[in-house]
């Protein structure tokens, strides 16, 4: 791109997509979830470049300049390969099921397009500089020298001319320049426009002018939302993975003292509604990555409505408790829970738990009450969700090094006794 202070960025095509690298023979994700990706133009020099960002927390994922090098490849209907000049391979995955799979083709025209222009740039390059060597040579060479040699010697001449234009075409660009604002840039235009006059220089920058307010965002203090966000911040500032319990929106429930975090009701809800309960391995079985992070970004916005895999549910309800900042027991000591070895002991510990954080692993534990009384059908009894369940609740605690050896084993047995503590106190209630 140019180095100039004037430079702009043009935003030509943009796609919604996971992007991928291709490391050791293997695809990897880049980033969480899905990415915006754009091909920008810089209208001073003509050159173009891949930038594109996750939409959960703006992670560059590329920053590849798109030039006679590079190769972009469709491979299947929702896959695309992109090989930079550096010969890094990218993969862009597009969702089918989404309103946006319609730009991957036109994402890919236009970059095929900028591709078939520099490899016809430097093909004229070349074309021109064999031009130059052979009139060169034709002038220098003695009339004495067989005819043979001349040819030689030009095409030796014309080989490297050819290699240092490549050589030139495939310079690295190196990466985007953000350049800081021109001090009284602004006031000095809006004087001068005022006056007709050019002002003299000034240090400062005046003030918004000719504003046009075309969006109006407020904070609902109910929801614990954004209300008017444009789409694309939607996922960024009301999003519910990842967040503290308190900053959550929330939905309050007869059978739980505080409220329960609106996103675990809604996956909750659906996962009943959709045999969830009736599905072997649930919570168990991964499900697709892709989709997974797709359905992740729709509850995000406040925009689920269904998936085809019950397990991207099952395992989005393990991904919000792995993701929440600490623990959700974050106040009880490992030693406890290492050292525990009953379940009225578990339920003890459980009770001891602060509100939110203990109406949040009540809801939990229900939960998985209500899977482990179909194990007969689904195969996850309270041992078996224990041991899945158990790492993402006990992710973020802090211990030290030599506790860390024995917990997860603990973990996982703690979590199965105040599951049969939490079905005693159920029980007892029904009768």
């Amino acid at each position: 791109m140019s180095g100039s202070d004037e430079q702009t960025e043009i935003s030509v095509a943009e796609a919604y997509c996971v992007v991928y690298v291709l490391s050791n023979k293997e695809w990897q994700v880049r980033g969480e979830g899905w990415a915006r990706v754009h091909l920008y133009r810089d209208p001073q020099d003509n050159t173009h470049r891949i930038v594109g960002w996750t939409v959960q927390d703006s992670e560059v994922v590329i920053n590849s300049n798109v030039t006679a090098s590079c190769k972009y490849k469709k491979k299947s209907a929702d896959f695309h390969k992109f090989v930079d000049e550096e010969d890094r391979t990218f993969g862009f995955g597009f969702y089918k099921k989404d309103d946006s799979f319609a730009d991957s083709d036109k994402f890919m025209e236009v970059i095929e397009d900028v591709i078939t222009k520099e490899l016809a740039k430097e093909s004229a390059n070349t074309q021109y500089s064999e031009m130059q060597f052979s009139e060169k040579q034709s002038v220098t060479t003695p009339t004495s020298t067989p005819v043979i040699d001349n040819k030689s010697t030009s095409k030796l001449d014309v080989q490297k001319a050819r290699l240092d234009v490549q050589q030139k075409a495939r310079r690295h660009l190196g990466k985007l320049q953000i350049f800081s604002a021109k001090p009284g840039r602004h006031n000095r235009q809006l004087q001068g426009s005022m006056t007709g006059k050019k002002s003299k220089k000034e240090m400062t920058i005046s003030d918004p002018f000719s504003i046009d307010h075309k969006d109006h965002v407020e904070f609902d203090e109910k929801t614990q939302t954004f209300v008017g966000l444009p789409d694309e911040w939607e996922a960024s500032l009301n999003k519910q993975f990842g967040m503290p319990l308190k900053d959550c929106k929330n939905v309050k429930l007869d059978d739980y003292d505080a409220p329960i975090p609106e996103v675990l009701v809604t996956m909750k809800d659906y996962f009943l509604k959709n045999n969830g309960l009736s599905t072997e391995g649930i919570f168990r079985i991964a499900p697709d990555g892709a989709e997974s992070s797709y359905v992740k970004d729709l509850l995000n916005k406040g925009k689920f409505k269904s998936c085809s895999d019950i397990h991207c549910i099952a395992n989005l309800i393990k991904v919000f408790f792995r993701e929440l900042p600490g623990s959700v027991i974050k106040d009880v000591k490992p030693e406890r829970i290492i050292e525990c070895e009953t379940p009225e002991k578990a339920g003890e510990i459980i009770e001891s738990l602060r509100e939110p954080c203990l109406s949040v692993v009540r809801w939990l534990l229900d939960l998985c009450l209500m899977v482990s009384a179909k194990s007969k059908v689904n195969k996850m009894s309270m041992k078996n969700l224990s041991i899945v369940i158990a790492p993402n609740l006990f992710e973020g605690m802090e211990m030290a090094v030599t506790l860390q050896l024995v917990f997860a084993s603990k973990a996982a047995e703690f979590l199965g006794l105040a599951l049969e503590q939490r079905q005693s106190f159920t029980e007892s209630l029904d009768k």
